[in-house]
């Protein structure tokens, strides 16, 4: 908002006073609870911003610990599965037998499903 009149406030004050001012002064009357609505609204949803903008502050440390436990586990699962792709040896024996490696995988499944 400005201080300053419109071209057709000024218009209508160049006549000292207007000749329909009973309607000019409701004109103005009307402009101003106009502004004042407008300022309420605008200042409601700001305040409805901010507050959002609060909550979402309370929610990043929640899901940058959420993530930090999602790269954690993929990490392990991933660590899990390169032991078990381990290839075979030229003499046709694995690093790790059957049962160590159904463990592995047994534990990895596990905590998908938790």
């Amino acid at each position: 908002m400005t201080d300053q009149p419109t071209p057709e406030t000024d218009a209508m004050l160049a006549s000292d006073p207007p000749s329909d001012w009973p309607a000019f002064a409701r004109a103005l009357e009307i402009q101003r609870n106009s502004a004042r609505a407008d300022v309420a609204l605008i200042t409601a949803e700001n305040e409805r911003l901010a507050t959002g903008n609060h909550s979402m502050e309370k929610e990043i440390p929640e899901l940058r610990r959420a993530l930090e436990k999602a790269l954690a586990e993929r990490d392990r699962l991933r660590a899990a599965l390169d032991l078990i792709a381990v290839p075979m040896r030229p003499d046709g024996t694995y690093n790790r037998d059957r049962g160590t490696c159904g463990s592995i995988a047994r534990g990895a499944l596990a905590s998908l499903t938790q």
